[in-house]
C-alpha cells in the first residue's frame, strides 16, 4: 500500500458463493489501468476466500469483510477519502451487511465518505422461486441442504433474532476494558424472529446504504443461471418476457439494453401527461431535462408509481409473500440507478465480471459502462 499513497478512493472488491478474490484479477487490473480512476485503490476482499467461507451466513461473511474494511483502513488512515464497494453475485449482500456495520461504527462519518454502492448481478431478494418447475423444485432444494447458512437465508427459512454490537452505546466497565451493550434489531411489531434477508432491507443496512452517494444495479435479463433477474434487479417481474423482441442495444455497450423496462417508462409518461394538464410550465422543463438525460432515464425505475402500487397482486402463491413484498418496498426507497444486460450464453452470470479473460470477453463492454458510470 506504501506504494500507492496517492490513492484517495479505497474500492473494495467482493466475490460471491464458491468464488475467491482471484475472480476480480481481470477486472482489477482492468480498472487500475484507466485513467479516469488514476486515484482508486482496487483491492479484492480475502477473508473469505478459504474452502466453504461463503456457506457460513451473510451476516458471518459480512462481518469479516467489515473488519477486513477497517484494517485496510486503519493501515494508513491518512491515505482514504473515500470509499466504494462492487459486489459480484452474493458478494452483493456481503457488502450490503457490511456497510450496515461501518455505518451502526461510524465509519462513514469519521473515516471515508461512502461514494459507489455497484451491484452485478447480486440475489438481493434472495432465491425463491415459484415451484412451478422441477428445475425450480431442484433449485430450492439444493438451496435448502447443500449451501448451509446461506442457502437458507437465500431462500428466507433461517428465523432468529439478529444481534449487533452497537457502537452508540458502548459503556465502560470496571471489570472490563471496554463493555459493549448489544441492540437487537426486531421486527416493526417487536414479536417474530426475521430471515435475515428481511433484517437486511431495514434499519442500519438501509441507512448506511442511503449514504452512498450512487446505488447502481446490473442485471442479466436472461441466461443467468444463479440470478434471476427480478432478485438482482429488485423488483416483481421481468418486463423482457414481452418485449424481448423490441430490445434496443446501447451502440457504445452492445450488451446494455438502452430502452429498458418499457413498460414502467410508459406508465411514467401517463402520469406526467396527466401532470402536464395542471404544471404545463413546470413539466416542460422536466421535459427538457429528461430529453437531454434520456440514457439516465431509460435505466432507472419508478417503483412508486408502477411495482410498488402493484405488489400486493403478487408473490400470492409463495407461502413468504409478505417478506418478499417487505424486502422490496423496504430496498426500493433507494433510488438506485438500474442497467439491464443480455448475453447469448449460459456464462452470463460470469460474464459480468469478465471472471476469465478467454471464456467471459465478451463482458468487457460491462467492466466499461462500470468505468464510465463510476463516481469519483
Amino acid at each position: 500500500m506504501n506504494d500507492n499513497t496517492n490513492k484517495n478512493h479505497l474500492v473494495i472488491l467482493q466475490h460471491g458463493l464458491h468464488a475467491t478474490s482471484q475472480d476480480f484479477n481481470t477486472l482489477k487490473n482492468y480498472f487500475s489501468s484507466k485513467p479516469l480512476l488514476d486515484n482508486c485503490l482496487f483491492i479484492a476482499a480475502k477473508n473469505n476466500d478459504y474452502f466453504l467461507s461463503t456457506h457460513e451466513g451473510i451476516d458471518k461473511i459480512g462481518e469479516r469483510l467489515f473488519n477486513e474494511v477497517k484494517n485496510i483502513y486503519n493501515e494508513n488512515p491518512q491515505q482514504f477519502q473515500y470509499i466504494s464497494f462492487i459486489g459480484h453475485s452474493l458478494g452483493g449482500l456481503i457488502v450490503r451487511y457490511a456497510i450496515g456495520l461501518l455505518y451502526n461504527d461510524g465509519f462513514f462519518e469519521k473515516c471515508c465518505k461512502p461514494i459507489n454502492f455497484i451491484s452485478l448481478s447480486s440475489p438481493h431478494v434472495g432465491s425463491r422461486r415459484p415451484t412451478t418447475t422441477l428445475y425450480n423444485k431442484l433449485l430450492l432444494f439444493g438451496a435448502n441442504n447443500f449451501f448451509s447458512i446461506t442457502g437458507k437465508q437465500l431462500i428466507l427459512t433461517d428465523f432468529h433474532n439478529l444481534i449487533i454490537n452497537n457502537k452508540e452505546n458502548e459503556i465502560e466497565n470496571q471489570n472490563q476494558n471496554h463493555a459493549q451493550k448489544k441492540e437487537e434489531i426486531k421486527n416493526e411489531n417487536h414479536e417474530k424472529p426475521l430471515p435475515l434477508l428481511v433484517y437486511l432491507s431495514e434499519g442500519i443496512f438501509l441507512n448506511g446504504l442511503k449514504l452512498f452517494k450512487n446505488c447502481t444495479l446490473y442485471s442479466n435479463i436472461y441466461n443467468d443461471l444463479q440470478v434471476s433477474f427480478c432478485t438482482s434487479d429488485i423488483s416483481v417481474i421481468n418486463p423482457y418476457r414481452s418485449t424481448f423482441n423490441n430490445i434496443k442495444f446501447s451502440e457504445k455497450y452492445k450488451h446494455i439494453i438502452e430502452n429498458n423496462n418499457n413498460n414502467n417508462n410508459n406508465n411514467n409518461n401517463n402520469n406526467n401527461n396527466n401532470n402536464n394538464n395542471n404544471n404545463n410550465n413546470n413539466n416542460n422543463n422536466n421535459n427538457n431535462n429528461n430529453n437531454n438525460n434520456n440514457n439516465n432515464n431509460n435505466n432507472n425505475k419508478n417503483y412508486e408509481n408502477n411495482e410498488i402500487i402493484n405488489i400486493d397482486n403478487h408473490f400470492k402463491h409463495d407461502t413468504h409473500h409478505d417478506f418478499l413484498k417487505r424486502i422490496i418496498k423496504n430496498l426500493n426507497q433507494i433510488k438506485f440507478k438500474r442497467y439491464h444486460m443480455y448475453f447469448n450464453s449460459i456464462l452470463s452470470h460470469t460474464n459480468v465480471i469478465v471472471r476469465s479473460e478467454w471464456a467471459n470477453a465478451q463482458g468487457y463492454d460491462i467492466l466499461d459502462h462500470i468505468i464510465d458510470h463510476f463516481e469519483n
